[in-house]
């Protein structure tokens, strides 16, 4: 479900109010379970079967100024 928000186009709204979400990236079969499930098509315990990890690598977003400043360039 958090995935799912933050993938909403609702920008009114933000899914969270975290400074730093770390996770695996979905791959485009993801979006296609989301929105099967969004429809009514398939139940939450279907989506979540569809969700197994295959080979993803993992993702930092810095939501905000505060978890920016955590951010070391590196040469």
């Amino acid at each position: 479900m958090f995935v799912m928000m933050n993938r909403s186009e609702d920008i009114s709204h933000p899914a969270h109010d975290y400074d730093i979400v770390i996770g695996p990236i979905a791959d485009d079969s993801v979006s296609m379970s989301f929105r099967l499930y969004q429809d009514g098509y398939i139940s939450i315990y279907e989506l979540v079967n569809r969700l197994e990890y295959k080979e993803l690598s993992t993702q930092f977003f810095f939501h905000n100024a505060s978890a920016i400043k955590f951010l070391k360039r590196i040469d």
